[in-house]
């Protein structure tokens, strides 16, 4: 009589590594894919908001993803965030699909430019609203300064703020009248 035990050992050694096999597999792609999604395609994630550094070092993110170069310009937003994509979150794209991200510098300083006390005040004005800044006038009194001539501005050089930052420019009445 033959012993049909170790065969039939192995067979259902076989079959449990198989059903385990096929559960692993099935986990791994439950992780990969979104519900509602097959292997081959899944709806684009949106980038937008979220931290550059963070989203192209994410495994998952590289798993579906294949980032081209990165755009960056000058945004409010804060620098290393992303303010664009080249593909339409929730779009439906395929695996390995190729995507560019825009990518904030942050806000685009500019240094406020230098004013010298008594310098006339259209000319600083111009100066100025030539760089990039709003500018609000202020009218004080002053011994010490001629009139239509500028006292001072705030925020002054070499100071550097956002373009279109409101500065204040205080400009000479000339001497305080006596009473």
């Amino acid at each position: 009589k033959k012993n049909t035990f170790l065969p039939v050992l192995a067979a259902v050694a076989g079959a449990v590594l198989l059903v385990c096999l096929l559960f692993v597999g099935a986990v791994f792609l439950m992780k990969v894919i979104k519900p509602g999604e097959s292997a081959e395609e899944f709806r684009a994630d949106n980038f937008v908001g979220m931290n550059y550094d963070e989203v192209i070092s994410n495994p998952d993110y590289l798993r579906r993803y294949e980032f081209l170069d990165s755009i960056t310009q000058f945004d409010d937003s804060e620098a290393g965030t992303i303010i664009d994509q080249d593909v339409a979150p929730e779009h439906l794209v395929k695996v390995k699909c190729r995507i560019k991200l825009t990518v904030s510098k942050g806000p685009n300083m500019i240094q406020v430019p230098a004013v010298s006390e008594g310098e006339d005040r259209t000319t600083v004005y111009n100066r100025l609203n030539n760089a990039g800044f709003t500018i609000k006038e202020v009218r004080q009194s002053s011994d010490t300064v001629k009139e239509e001539c500028v006292i001072r501005i705030d925020p002054a050089f070499p100071e550097s703020c956002k373009k279109g930052t409101t500065i204040y420019m205080y400009v000479s009445n000339g001497p305080q009248p006596v009473e």
